[in-house]
């Protein structure tokens, strides 16, 4: 898995430093949370993103989230109530995919889309993104779309090549992003799409039943700005903080 993702962050900074679309940013080869997993960092359109599913059950103060496994607890939890689980309630699945958090959980006690980071289960300085940054990382790779002239890839030997742009599309590369497929958590407790699409929480709200999401579907290679339910149980990606005094 860390192959796969090394090779996929090699790819896109790659591709972007190309076609001068990327300006390198302070951006951390890793970052490391509360519990002591570090994950990749991947620079997408001049913003850090994180290049692996969270997997972290404390937040950053060392306050702990609630495991839920059980399906009537899970069923009833409130709105407000923070929980997480694994998918099929398996701990040793989160290596890979990560932990499914509820929108609760993700982001804390409170949420804002003006400006105000939501650091949620996060590590310190970093935050759980917008809508707007998830809008501008989905821009990012569509203006590399449209602009591109020659695109790189890295065969099963690691060798690299560079050949004509129409090889590769911008969703192969955005997949890079999305290597592991943790499917969700429904309200019901049941369980979906693992290793068919990745659902990613925002810290945008849209009622006091709804926030928004990303869906990203690796058989059709698509992905979809979503407004889901808040006890759903998705994936978390960090972005890091920027200096907002300029």
């Amino acid at each position: 898995m860390k192959k796969v993702i090394a090779t996929c962050i090699l790819i896109v900074g790659f591709l972007f430093h190309i076609v001068g679309q990327l300006e390198v940013p302070n951006c951390p080869r890793t970052v490391k949370d509360i519990d002591g997993n570090i994950y990749e960092v991947i620079n997408i359109g001049g913003q850090c993103w994180m290049a692996e599913n969270l997997r972290s059950t404390h937040y950053a103060d060392g306050t702990s989230i609630a495991h839920v496994k059980d399906s009537l607890e899970w069923c009833c939890l409130e709105v407000l109530d923070k929980a997480f689980d694994y998918y099929i309630g398996t701990q040793h699945m989160a290596a890979k995919y990560g932990v499914l958090y509820n929108w609760a959980a993700a982001n804390g006690d409170t949420s804002s889309d003006k400006g105000i980071w939501q650091q949620g289960i996060c590590p310190n300085g970093w935050h759980i993104p917008t809508d707007n940054e998830w809008a501008f990382m989905e821009q990012a790779f569509e203006q590399f779309d449209n602009d591109r002239t020659i695109a790189a890839s890295v065969n099963v030997t690691g060798h690299s090549e560079v050949h004509s742009s129409k090889h590769m599309d911008f969703y192969q590369i955005l997949s890079c992003f999305c290597t592991n497929a943790a499917g969700y958590k429904f309200y019901d407790a049941s369980y979906d799409a693992l290793e068919k699409k990745a659902a990613y929480w925002s810290a945008t709200e849209v009622s006091r039943q709804l926030a928004v999401s990303r869906e990203f579907n690796h058989e059709s290679r698509t992905m979809k700005r979503m407004e889901d339910y808040k006890g759903y149980g998705f994936s978390v990606r960090c972005v890091k903080d920027v200096d907002l005094n300029y």
